[in-house]
């Protein structure tokens, strides 16, 4: 028996909150995406504790509960969860659509509803009911998980133990390696690791998996080192290494996550960022596993001239504006 449930993604970062929630969720018992829209993804579920564990280990996902009703534009109601009462019932406009509804009218509308097809009655005690109103439909549900993100989000590189410009925010990092859908058991690697973000990011949430990163840079080397002996939450190993010439055997990583340079310093040792990067994922075709995900973020200039290796499939590729100068492309590819 499955659950029928719903998620509140972000909605400023629509293609990589969905990358991330298919990422997080493709691997568990009985998933399926049923309607993805503006802000909402509708899916089901064997075990509705998946959908919690994966909210709360999210960068993007705003909250998670249990699909009640569905109301479309032309006043269609499908149910698909009674409950035997609710609380309030809190409206939430996706990016302002469904204005020419009232919040009030809404809210009794879905209550009529609740009373007339389930029976349920309103109770102070009961649990809270959520109501979002989306592309024309209403989609009420019992939240079961709202985890806040202010935590993650708060967190300054710049206290690190060891810290250099250009460290990515640890909120990004754990996008990241979401995107990698990691598994227990597995090996994640960062062939430019920088300070050790995304490796502390992995350690945090994903237990049982081996950690490998590296650099070409010597400093960079022992401040990722020493970032991780202070952070890390699994066992790890930094390796000095030319990332376009890996000293690692065929087919041993399970997720590579990276976040490569893409400035005037990789000029001194190739002909520029592009150039790196291609190197970089030729070596990895044969360092990955049959599965593998790879996921790189670069500049949206250099991402454009990135061909797809024959032996990796695109799985999603989302762009996230920084600043006048720099658009991200985050690029999620998986080994065949």
């Amino acid at each position: 028996m499955v659950v029928m449930m719903y998620a509140n993604i972000s909605e400023e970062f629509p293609c990589l909150s969905r990358a991330e929630f298919l990422s997080l969720m493709e691997r568990k018992e009985g998933f399926r995406e049923l309607l993805p829209l503006t802000g909402i993804e509708l899916f089901e579920l064997k075990d509705a504790k998946d959908a919690v564990e994966m909210q709360m280990k999210s960068s993007t996902v705003k909250s998670v509960g249990v699909l009640h009703m569905l109301i479309d534009a032309e006043g269609h109601v499908e149910i698909f969860t009674c409950p035997e009462s609710f609380g309030s019932i809190e409206v939430r406009r996706i990016q302002g659509m469904g204005r020419k509804m009232r919040r009030e009218e809404a809210k009794a509308r879905v209550e009529r509803e609740l009373r007339d097809r389930c029976g349920a009655v309103r109770a102070k005690a009961a649990p809270e009911m959520e109501l979002y109103i989306s592309e024309g439909l209403l989609i009420a549900g019992s939240p079961l998980s709202r985890e806040g993100k202010g935590e993650i989000m708060g967190r300054n590189p710049h206290s690190l133990p060891f810290y250099k410009p250009g460290a990515l925010n640890p909120w990004y990092a754990r996008l990241l390696v979401n995107l990698s859908s990691p598994e227990r058991g597995g090996m994640i690697y960062d062939p430019f690791c920088g300070t050790g973000t995304i490796p502390i990011a992995a350690s945090e949430l994903w237990k049982e998996m081996e950690m490998i990163c590296s650099d070409i840079r010597r400093d960079m080397c022992a401040g990722a080192k020493k970032n991780l002996e202070v952070l890390s939450k699994l066992p790890f190993e930094v390796v000095r290494s030319d990332a376009s010439q890996m000293p690692f055997r065929e087919k041993l990583f399970q997720s590579v996550v990276s976040d490569p340079p893409y400035d005037r310093s990789v000029r001194s040792l190739y002909s520029g960022a592009r150039d790196l990067l291609n190197r970089t994922i030729e070596q990895l075709s044969r360092l990955m596993k049959s599965g593998g995900r790879l996921v790189i973020s670069v500049d949206e200039e250099i991402a454009r001239g990135i061909p797809i290796p024959g032996d990796f499939e695109q799985k999603f590729k989302c762009l996230m504006y920084v600043h006048n100068r720099l658009t991200r492309a985050i690029l999620v590819m998986e080994r065949k």
